[in-house]
């Protein structure tokens, strides 16, 4: 069975859109002393590694190798053997899986500090996402050796990947009840209140979020057909509950969207 999903990953990834191919320029930044001193000052502003030793954010930052990337770039294809853990530094990196059909889903939008790769490296098997720059991006790669290392003399370490692993192993759950038990409207709403917590930024007409997106990749998030997302966002923007230019999302009543998504179906965000 494995060598029939890993024959049907090649496929796919024989088939990534030209935008989203690899980069020639994409290669690692030389490490010094500014690329430690940048990797250090995010992993210090990150909250999965604030209580581990300092001697662990110090390792990292020595061993962690800096490299830049373009917007649309792949960072990681599902089937990729894995022997590195990412951290993003700066920009967006998309999470999700591409396809064969042409079908795309986002499980979620990555900012700095936050983990990738951290399943597989840990559990030896290949990546089962795709990771995509939605943003020009700026990675740390942390080799598997200095990782261990590190796990093996910092406990808090170990925690903080525990807790990194549920919180995302919940996340997983609701939005598979979401998908399940929602209906779109609730959906929808659920997933601006998820984007407001994460990239929102209060505003006198309500919270603007800061992570721009096509409604196409809005979709992708909400995990239903664009069509029928692009008349429920109209219905909310008729109903003066958000506002949607050049691909920026203005939220105007968080309390409706809360009163929505505890809607029947559904329960307190």
């Amino acid at each position: 069975m494995a060598a029939v999903m890993s024959t049907e990953i090649l496929e796919c990834r024989a088939q990534f859109p030209p935008a989203l191919r690899p980069h020639s320029d994409a290669m690692p930044v030389t490490p010094g002393p500014k690329t430690s001193l940048l990797i250090g000052a995010v992993l210090r502003q990150a909250g999965w590694a604030a209580t581990c030793q300092p001697s662990t954010v110090q390792a990292f930052a020595k061993g962690g190798v800096v490299r830049h990337m373009k917007r649309h770039e792949i960072v990681v294809r599902r089937g990729d053997p894995v022997r590195r853990l990412g951290i993003v530094l700066s920009g967006i990196l998309q999470a999700g899986v591409h396809a064969c059909s042409g079908k795309r889903m986002t499980s979620a939008y990555l900012a700095s500090g936050q983990l990738f790769n951290l399943v597989p490296l840990l559990d030896g098997g290949m990546a089962s996402k795709d990771f995509v720059a939605h943003t020009d991006l700026t990675v740390c790669w942390l080799n598997k050796s200095l990782v261990e290392t590190a796990m093996s003399t910092d406990v808090e370490l170990q925690r903080a990947f525990i807790q990194v692993l549920c919180a995302r192993s919940r996340q997983c759950l609701s939005d598979r009840a979401g998908l399940l038990l929602m209906t779109l409207r609730q959906r929808c709403a659920e997933v601006l209140l998820k984007l407001a917590a994460d990239y929102g930024i209060p505003r006198q007409e309500g919270v603007s979020l800061t992570l721009r997106m096509s409604q196409a990749e809005f979709s992708d998030l909400v995990g239903w057909s664009r069509p029928k997302v692009n008349q429920e966002l109209k219905r909310m923007e008729a109903e003066s509950l958000i506002r949607i230019s050049y691909s920026h999302i203005l939220i105007l009543d968080m309390a409706r969207l809360r009163t929505d998504v505890a809607g029947e179906g559904g329960g307190p965000y």
